[in-house]
């Protein structure tokens, strides 16, 4: 537990660059807000922050905020004597003391248990376009005649595909000695 007994004494002994911090952290800014408004990094005002916390009893950054916004309004509440309870109970609060921020308890896990599990069974899974395209994607192969025999492209076809290229080099190689005898011919009439 931590008290103090006159903000106004807490805030008149602030510096300049913390008094600039409490008036924009009163104003509800960020750290980084705050930063970019006072030309300075963001660790630099989380620092001045954590000082002013300390400063005022380490109290948390909402309850030094509300404080500072009741400083440099002027409002009569300022002055008067605050007790911070780490543990206080704020839902009975008068309104002026409650916080601006509010806790959310999350909610028992026995209701969970008893939904419906958020990941389905593949089983139940039906994945399914929207429409249909009747559009060929461009890595498929186009529908037309094919050039090359069944025998090539079949179950068969490594074998298939050696004797071809070894008929054919055996092929070219008699046109080859066709052409060099019809050229010994011609050669020899002349």
């Amino acid at each position: 537990m931590s008290s103090f007994q006159n903000d106004t004494a807490h805030f008149a002994g602030l510096t300049e660059k913390q008094t600039a911090t409490a008036r924009l952290l009163a104003e509800g800014f960020t750290a980084k807000e705050i930063a970019a408004r006072l030309t300075i990094s963001e660790s630099a005002a989380t620092k001045r922050i954590e000082a002013l916390r300390q400063k005022f009893g380490g109290i948390t950054k909402n309850e030094l905020a509300r404080l500072a916004r009741e400083e440099f309004s002027g409002s009569p509440s300022s002055h008067t004597v605050k007790v911070f309870e780490k543990n206080r109970d704020f839902s009975r609060a008068p309104d002026g003391e409650k916080l601006t921020w509010k806790n959310f308890d999350l909610p028992n896990t026995d209701g969970f248990r008893n939904s419906m599990p958020r990941n389905r069974p593949e089983t139940e899974l039906n994945f399914s376009d929207g429409f249909t395209l009747d559009a060929t994607p461009p890595w498929r192969a186009r529908r037309e005649e094919r050039l090359v025999p069944e025998v090539l492209d079949g179950e068969h076809a490594a074998p298939a595909r050696w004797a071809y290229v070894v008929g054919a080099a055996i092929g070219m190689a008699i046109l080859l000695l066709v052409l060099l005898a019809v050229a010994d011919a011609l050669g020899n009439l002349a």
